[in-house]
């Protein structure tokens, strides 16, 4: 092997540094003083041990090469790489050589060989790994790892390696070849060979990365819902093969793959990789392409739009769909078609009706081919026809009751000659009324509702033109025009008596609630409190009967514990009325501290109930007790201090259990936990 200039030179300057380091070694020695550091191959810790006066110069590495032969290796073997030193050294621990092994270096670790001048390093190839001539990764290279290589003399050596590709270095000595690469195959369609087809064989290209050994027939998963059978490899060069695959059973995929670890590559003996996909599938086909002809989405029946759409929506791809491939029939005479969209799915228009009528299409058998060359079914005609209606629907507006009336709530009916959409209550133009409970009651042909007068006179109803559409979109013909007259007769506003709770703590402005009141005449109603407001606590909003406080000052309930106001309601009519209810407001009170045991022991006698202090004051408060899982164990509204920690009527365990007890009006709550102890 040849030397450059440049390493020459670098071996002239490593030989200088060498004696100036020995000459410096051994004046420290005599002066039984040592300055240096774990770097150069010494330690100081040794330093007062040692006898600097025996030591001529530091053990050195001579040289780096392996016990295997020169050759090519692959992913599982093992190097072993040895390390000479100029003398006897002794290892501890585990020092590893970092190796140039490609985009992930590796490590060659100690094996064996201390207490001798020769170190045994081993490397196992790992997949992945690669290089033309192993080297290790620089003159840096040797890691002690937490170890040590010492002298005899318990001093470091110098681990300072020679440059990599120079003499004494291992690719110098050694010419060992890494192959961590496996082959890889990559499968696409033969040349010629179509991805649908109805013919059989049918053809795929193996290409592997390097040439392979031992890859047969054999080697070949078959899959696929044709359940392929057959397999035959013709080998090209030991590196291109020919898959044909044959004995489908039925209509499919035909899929083919090379699963790892089937053959070898003839340079290392690695196991080959799982297989590149470029394409490895076929789709086998010998079925006729089925067509569905159905509505498109946007389209309706009947409707009366000039151009008609359908979906032709084919099985597989077909070819030179055109207009030509569709047929025309119905009672409306359409003349046209336009074929337009796939390759799958085709939007076909039909237009130049002469009539109205329904309109007809159908796709013949045995005019189209698929990529696979089958001829097409006749088309499953699921929705190949539409009614073509261009008539616009009446109306009439008619009522059972008789002109004049007094009802406060007219009936009257809306009847269209045929059903419509779109139709609804703000369609009816009214005059000296209000319509309500406007409701569908035939097929949306029919529609019933009632009319609200405002004031005496005549009441007029009408549709427009255009507001409701049938299923072909046509808009409507204008209504007749009802009238009927309205006598007035009011009737008084009703009212309920209700009830309300408040805390006696309540602050101004707190709402009690809204009385509830209507008028069936359908006018405003006024609301006033008339008496039993004491202190003047509570005002009512006139127009919306909401209760409010105005004087918490005044709220003690151990002075007035409810109050009944007398609530009246007046509607806003010429010929007004009123009514009168009784509206209870009761006072809670609001009590600063509760108090329950939190200890309590159901087998004892003296403690075996749970008890709330003054329970009386909460029998409007329910009790829930949970265990530490949420569940609940008790329950009770009105509790009477009679549980005794039983649950079914079995005694619960000895645990803590959670408790709340809450005020569902007031929104009082108290909670805490209880000990329940079974001694």
């Amino acid at each position: 092997m040849s030397f450059k200039y440049k390493e020459i030179k670098n071996i002239f300057i490593l030989m200088i540094l060498h004696s100036v380091f020995i000459f410096f070694n051994t004046e420290l020695a005599q002066s039984q003083f040592y300055f240096g550091g774990d770097g150069d191959g010494h330690s100081k810790e040794t330093a007062d041990n040692v006898n600097f006066s025996t030591i001529s110069e530091s053990i050195n590495v001579l040289s780096v090469s392996s016990l295997n032969n020169n050759n090519t290796y692959g992913i599982g073997e093992i190097i072993r790489i040895t390390v000479t030193f100029s003398g006897n050294v002794t290892v501890t621990g585990n020092p590893r050589i970092l190796l140039e092994t490609g985009s992930n270096d590796r490590y060659a670790t100690y094996n064996s060989g201390s207490e001798s001048s020769i170190l045994i390093f081993t490397y196992t190839i790992l997949q992945g790994d690669i290089s033309s001539d192993l080297d290790y990764n620089n003159i840096n290279s040797i890691d002690l790892n937490g170890g040590s290589i010492i002298d005899e003399n318990g001093l470091y050596a110098c681990l300072t390696l020679a440059e990599p590709g120079t003499t004494n270095s291992l690719s110098a000595n050694k010419d060992i070849v890494i192959d961590g690469i496996k082959p890889i195959a990559t499968i696409d369609l033969n040349p010629l060979q179509n991805s649908i087809t109805n013919t059989s064989p049918i053809k795929f290209r193996i290409t592997f990365s390097e040439n392979v050994t031992d890859f047969d027939e054999n080697d070949v998963n078959l899959s696929g819902t044709a359940n392929p059978q057959n397999v035959n490899i013709t080998d090209l060069n030991q590196r291109e093969f020919i898959a044909e695959i044959s004995g489908m059973l039925n209509d499919g995929t035909v899929v083919i793959n090379v699963p790892a670890d089937i053959c070898l590559d003839r340079t290392a003996g690695n196991n080959n990789g799982t297989s590149i996909i470029t394409h490895n599938t076929v789709v086998y086909d010998t079925n006729k392409p089925e067509v569905d002809i159905t509505l498109d989405a946007t389209q309706s029946t009947p409707s009366n739009s000039t151009v008609i759409n359908f979906n032709a929506n084919f099985s597989e791809t077909v070819n030179n769909f055109d207009n030509s491939s569709v047929e025309l029939s119905g009672t409306a005479n359409p003349t046209t078609v336009d074929v337009r969209g796939g390759p799958l799915n085709y939007t076909i228009e039909v237009s130049g009706m002469t009539n109205d009528g329904t309109v007809l299409i159908n796709i013949p058998a045995d005019q189209l081919t698929d990529n696979a060359g089958n001829l097409n079914l006749a088309s499953n005609n699921i929705q190949n026809q539409v009614i073509y209606d261009t008539e616009k629907p009446e109306i009439t507006i008619s009522s059972t009751e008789t002109s004049p009336t007094s009802l406060v709530l007219i009936p009257f009916s809306v009847d269209f000659t045929e059903e419509v959409t779109n139709f609804d209550i703000n369609d009816i133009e009214i005059t000296n009324g209000s319509i309500d409970n406007l409701n569908s009651v035939i097929s949306n042909k029919k529609w019933t509702g009632e009319i609200t007068p405002i004031s005496e006179g005549i009441i007029s109803l009408q549709i427009s033109d255009n507001k409701a559409f049938d299923l072909a979109t046509n808009g409507n013909i204008a209504s007749n025009i009802f009238e009927i007259e309205y006598l007035n007769f009011n009737n008084a506003p009703e009212i309920l008596n209700q009830t309300f709770y408040i805390n006696e703590d309540i602050e101004n402005g707190f709402i009690v609630g809204n009385i509830i009141a209507n008028d069936i005449d359908g006018d405003d109603i006024l609301f006033n409190i008339k008496s039993g407001n004491i202190d003047n606590i509570f005002d009512i909003d006139t127009y919306s009967g909401e209760i409010s406080v105005i004087n918490s000052e005044s709220i003690n309930y151990n002075i007035t514990a409810k109050y009944e106001l007398t609530i009246e309601v007046e509607d806003n009519n010429s010929n007004s009325k009123k009514s009168e209810a009784l509206i209870t407001i009761n006072i809670i009170d609001v009590e600063d501290n509760f108090e329950a045991n939190n200890v309590f022991t159901p087998n004892s006698e003296k403690n075996r109930l749970w008890k709330i202090k003054d329970v009386e004051k909460y029998t409007d408060f329910e009790l829930i007790i949970r265990n530490n899982s949420g569940i609940i164990v008790y329950k009770t509204k009105a509790y009477k201090n009679d549980w005794n920690g039983t649950y079914n009527n079995k005694p619960l365990p000895t645990g803590t259990y959670y408790y709340i007890l809450s005020n569902l009006i007031t929104k009082k709550t108290y909670s805490g936990f209880i000990n329940l102890i079974n001694e």
